[in-house]
């Protein structure tokens, strides 16, 4: 039941939390995100994580990919010049959806998700480890 008033919620405005609760979302894990609902709703009873699950799920359920004009034609031609990388706090299942659907996986030399890291952006970490795992510096 909760899955299906979430869904339609995030059907119907395309928004998940509209724009009120949007901004305190930003740069945090969905988890992160579950905690801060369920603090709020005074909800001991689910998890965190569960919050997340759900929210993945329904956004991989109603997502539509739409790659920018350009965008495939510019990977193409930098790929062999650039090594391409995404640092993400986004979840790698959704990841793997936009580079699936938009076709560009491809293009991608490694891709770094919440889940292998233990602070999210804004930290660092992030972008240390993706330098760090693919031998540059962090200021290049």
């Amino acid at each position: 039941m909760l899955y299906e008033c979430y869904r339609d919620n995030a059907c119907n405005s395309r928004k998940i939390g509209g724009k009120k609760y949007g901004q305190e979302y930003i740069g945090i894990t969905s988890s992160e995100m579950g905690a801060r609902i369920l603090k709020r709703l005074n909800r001991s009873d689910i998890k965190p994580a569960e919050i997340s699950k759900l929210k993945t799920q329904i956004l991989l359920d109603i997502f539509k990919t739409e790659i920018y004009p350009g965008v495939q034609e510019f990977l193409r031609a930098a790929h062999p010049s650039w090594k391409l990388i995404i640092a993400s706090n986004s979840v790698p299942e959704f990841i793997d959806r936009v580079l699936t659907d938009g076709n560009i996986k491809q293009y991608f030399d490694n891709i770094l998700t919440c889940r292998q890291v233990a602070h999210t952006k804004p930290d660092p970490e992030i972008f240390l480890k993706a330098s760090a795992n693919n031998h540059f510096t962090p200021d290049e």
